[in-house]
């Protein structure tokens, strides 16, 4: 029976990256896996193990060998396994006197998270490359070594989402939403199945199957059980922070919140919703054209104002607690458009424009990652995050 090798490469040193290359002889396929919590390895230091295990896409080394499994380390934080439940604050992105640079390649992008040093993008780089996971290092000096392929997809298989818990990597890939599976990339098989789109806080996984109404549900990372929240829920472009999980379902907003167990639906009057992002006691959520206010509590959807732009994507806003900011497309002629509103409603500004589409977006305190034309731009800086008031990974965007 044909078997699969791995090498593992293991930089000593107090940052660390695990290079796990996979070869799937039964199939003809190889991925290329990269658990990143840190600057990237270099050949000249690195230390190789060869590990057996079965011919799957993402097979458990560790099942074989415990001791080569990637540790549970952090930079500057506790490595313990199972997180205890934190309020995370609410930092502000605060891009004004910060520098723009373009970090590499990109083109069709599904979802895109942020780390501390890298973004974590599930779709398309080029328009040669296969969709896959991979990552880019957002350092400005990275150069033409910023994006590295994390797994290849099989044939038919799709990468719908990605996200990380300041530790690991998790994917969402499938040939279709009811049978895709989460898997903690380069480390173990299936989590569980059934998953289109993925928001990770904590020790948990919460996920949801678009429109095939198979119910919010979340998966317990210390002990691998599922629970259903929400049954017979559609839910797309999945938000969660230590206070709720925020979706879009069918032309409304789905809040539930953490503490009550108990759940809103607010109808938002516009059918291309994007990622709902939380901010105070209301969530922002962005339409084809239009950012809206919809209140915790429920109650009615709020129009802040038009970005004039054509939102290309779901993943398109990002909110602090003076402004909203967008990506997206005008035509003509056709340009991409970075803007940014003060969510009390006010006039728009153009931060960034360019030939090419607006595609995708994401944050962090200090900066913003986005996806237009044939590349990927960061603004801001890479200053550090704050501190967080307890031990545990810092939650990441």
């Amino acid at each position: 029976m044909a078997t699969t090798s791995l090498r593992v490469h293991a930089k000593v040193g107090r940052r660390f990256r695990h290079l796990v290359l996979v070869t799937l002889a039964s199939v003809g396929v190889i991925a290329a896996v990269v658990v990143a919590a840190g600057c990237s390895t270099s050949s000249e230091s690195a230390v190789a193990t060869n590990l057996t295990c079965d011919g799957s896409i993402s097979c458990d080394a560790g099942a074989e060998s415990p001791a080569e499994q990637i540790p549970p380390s952090f930079d500057d934080v506790d490595g313990s396994t199972s997180l205890p439940p934190v309020e995370e604050s609410e930092p502000e992105i605060l891009l004004d006197g910060g520098t723009r640079w373009t970090v590499g390649p990109a083109f069709g992008v599904s979802k895109m998270v942020l780390g501390n040093a890298y973004a974590y993008v599930a779709g398309s780089i080029a328009l040669s490359d296969p969709q896959a996971f991979y990552e880019a290092a957002l350092s400005p000096d990275a150069g033409a070594n910023a994006v590295t392929t994390l797994l290849t997809m099989p044939q038919y298989h799709h990468p719908y989402s990605i996200g990380t818990d300041g530790q690991f990597i998790y994917g969402v890939h499938g040939d279709d939403p009811t049978r895709a599976s989460i898997v903690k990339l380069g480390v173990s098989n299936a989590l569980t199945t059934g998953a289109g789109d993925i928001a990770v806080w904590s020790d948990r996984i919460v996920f949801g199957a678009g429109n095939n109404l198979l119910g919010l549900r979340e998966l317990n990372l210390g002990t691998g059980a599922v629970q259903t929240l929400l049954p017979g829920e559609a839910v797309n472009r999945l938000t969660t922070d230590a206070k709720g999980i925020y979706w879009v379902g069918q032309n409304q907003v789905g809040i539930y919140d953490r503490k009550t167990g108990q759940s809103v639906h607010v109808t938002v009057e516009d059918g291309s919703l994007g990622r709902p992002i939380r901010r105070g006691d209301n969530v922002y959520v962005a339409g084809y054209s239009t950012l809206f206010r919809v209140p915790v509590s429920g109650g009615s959807a709020q129009v802040i104002g038009n970005l004039g732009i054509s939102l290309e994507s779901g993943d398109n806003i990002a909110v602090d607690s003076t402004y909203a900011y967008a990506i997206g497309t005008v035509d003509p002629p056709l340009k991409f458009r970075l803007v940014r509103i003060p969510i009390a409603g006010g006039p728009v500004e153009i931060l960034h424009e360019a030939p090419g589409y607006g595609r995708s977006l994401a944050s962090r305190p200090g900066l913003l990652v986005y996806v237009a034309g044939n590349s990927m731009y960061a603004m801001g800086s890479l200053k550090p995050p704050p501190p967080k008031p307890t031990a545990g990974p810092p939650i990441l965007r």
